[in-house]
Protein backbone atom coordinates (compact mmCIF):
# COMPACT_ATOMS: atom_id res chain seq x y z
CA UNK A 1 0.00 0.00 0.00
CA UNK A 2 2.18 2.45 -1.18
CA UNK A 3 0.55 5.93 -1.28
CA UNK A 4 3.28 6.97 -3.84
CA UNK A 5 1.61 4.59 -6.16
CA UNK A 6 -1.88 5.34 -4.93
CA UNK A 7 -2.69 7.43 -8.15
CA UNK A 8 -1.11 5.63 -11.10
CA UNK A 9 -2.12 3.24 -13.04
CA UNK A 10 -0.76 -0.75 -13.71
CA UNK A 11 -0.42 -1.98 -16.80
CA UNK A 12 0.45 -5.13 -17.88
CA UNK A 13 1.32 -6.40 -21.28
CA UNK A 14 1.35 -10.39 -21.67
CA UNK A 15 1.64 -12.86 -24.79
CA UNK A 16 -1.31 -13.59 -27.16
CA UNK A 17 -0.57 -17.21 -26.36
CA UNK A 18 -4.29 -18.18 -24.39
CA UNK A 19 -2.68 -20.24 -22.15
CA UNK A 20 -0.11 -17.41 -20.92
CA UNK A 21 -2.86 -14.65 -20.96
CA UNK A 22 -5.04 -17.05 -19.39
CA UNK A 23 -2.45 -17.78 -16.51
CA UNK A 24 -1.98 -14.18 -16.19
CA UNK A 25 -5.48 -12.86 -16.11
CA UNK A 26 -5.50 -15.70 -13.28
CA UNK A 27 -2.39 -14.33 -11.05
CA UNK A 28 -3.81 -10.81 -11.13
CA UNK A 29 -7.14 -11.94 -9.89
CA UNK A 30 -5.13 -13.99 -7.20
CA UNK A 31 -3.81 -10.90 -6.32
CA UNK A 32 -6.83 -8.61 -6.14
CA UNK A 33 -8.73 -11.67 -4.13
CA UNK A 34 -5.89 -12.43 -1.97
CA UNK A 35 -4.46 -9.31 -1.01
CA UNK A 36 -6.81 -6.22 -1.86
CA UNK A 37 -9.50 -8.07 -0.52
CA UNK A 38 -11.68 -8.03 -3.46
CA UNK A 39 -14.42 -10.86 -4.35
CA UNK A 40 -15.02 -13.30 -6.71
CA UNK A 41 -16.93 -11.34 -9.13
CA UNK A 42 -14.87 -8.36 -8.45
CA UNK A 43 -11.86 -9.85 -9.52
CA UNK A 44 -13.33 -11.32 -12.71
CA UNK A 45 -15.31 -8.26 -13.58
CA UNK A 46 -12.47 -6.46 -16.21
CA UNK A 47 -11.75 -9.83 -17.24
CA UNK A 48 -15.60 -10.35 -18.45
CA UNK A 49 -15.37 -7.25 -19.91
CA UNK A 50 -12.86 -8.56 -23.05
CA UNK A 51 -14.46 -9.52 -26.17
CA UNK A 52 -13.97 -12.00 -27.50
CA UNK A 53 -13.06 -13.60 -24.42
CA UNK A 54 -8.83 -14.38 -24.91
CA UNK A 55 -9.17 -16.94 -22.01
CA UNK A 56 -9.01 -20.41 -21.92
CA UNK A 57 -11.25 -22.53 -19.51
CA UNK A 58 -8.83 -23.95 -16.77
CA UNK A 59 -8.88 -28.11 -17.23
CA UNK A 60 -7.23 -31.49 -15.13
CA UNK A 61 -3.80 -31.79 -16.06
CA UNK A 62 -4.71 -35.14 -17.43
CA UNK A 63 -5.34 -35.74 -21.71
CA UNK A 64 -8.89 -36.85 -21.79
CA UNK A 65 -11.63 -34.69 -22.67
CA UNK A 66 -12.34 -32.22 -20.27
CA UNK A 67 -15.12 -32.57 -18.60
CA UNK A 68 -15.70 -29.79 -15.87
CA UNK A 69 -13.72 -26.81 -17.46
CA UNK A 70 -13.26 -23.96 -15.17
CA UNK A 71 -13.55 -20.19 -15.41
CA UNK A 72 -11.49 -17.51 -13.97
CA UNK A 73 -14.48 -16.69 -11.51
CA UNK A 74 -14.23 -20.39 -10.91
CA UNK A 75 -11.23 -20.28 -10.19
CA UNK A 76 -11.22 -16.88 -7.96
CA UNK A 77 -13.96 -18.33 -6.39
CA UNK A 78 -12.69 -21.47 -5.15
CA UNK A 79 -9.35 -19.42 -3.93
CA UNK A 80 -11.61 -17.05 -1.81
CA UNK A 81 -13.22 -19.74 -0.15
CA UNK A 82 -10.17 -21.62 0.51
CA UNK A 83 -9.28 -18.34 2.12
CA UNK A 84 -12.58 -18.11 3.83
CA UNK A 85 -12.09 -21.81 5.57
CA UNK A 86 -8.21 -21.25 6.58
CA UNK A 87 -6.96 -23.76 3.91
CA UNK A 88 -4.69 -21.08 2.35
CA UNK A 89 -2.83 -17.92 4.15
CA UNK A 90 -1.29 -15.59 1.90
CA UNK A 91 0.81 -14.09 4.78
CA UNK A 92 1.83 -17.51 6.40
CA UNK A 93 2.05 -19.20 2.15
CA UNK A 94 5.88 -20.91 2.04
CA UNK A 95 7.38 -20.32 -0.95
CA UNK A 96 10.20 -21.81 0.26
CA UNK A 97 8.64 -25.29 1.05
CA UNK A 98 6.43 -25.03 -2.22
CA UNK A 99 9.13 -25.00 -4.48
CA UNK A 100 11.02 -27.70 -2.47
CA UNK A 101 7.86 -29.96 -2.97
CA UNK A 102 6.71 -28.76 -6.29
CA UNK A 103 10.28 -30.07 -7.83
CA UNK A 104 10.38 -33.43 -9.70
CA UNK A 105 13.22 -35.25 -7.52
CA UNK A 106 11.29 -34.11 -3.85
CA UNK A 107 7.53 -35.44 -5.07
CA UNK A 108 6.74 -32.79 -7.84
CA UNK A 109 3.32 -32.53 -5.18
CA UNK A 110 0.71 -30.10 -4.62
CA UNK A 111 -1.43 -30.00 -1.64
CA UNK A 112 -4.95 -29.00 -2.85
CA UNK A 113 -6.77 -29.81 0.89
CA UNK A 114 -5.09 -29.46 4.10
CA UNK A 115 -3.67 -32.06 5.99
Amino acid sequence: NDQRLAKRHLVYYTDENTPIRTNTAFLLGAYLVCVQGWSPEQAALPFAAIEPSPFKPFRDATYLPSEYPLTLLDCFSSLHKAIMVNFFNYDEFDVEDYEFWDHPLNGDLHMVMPC
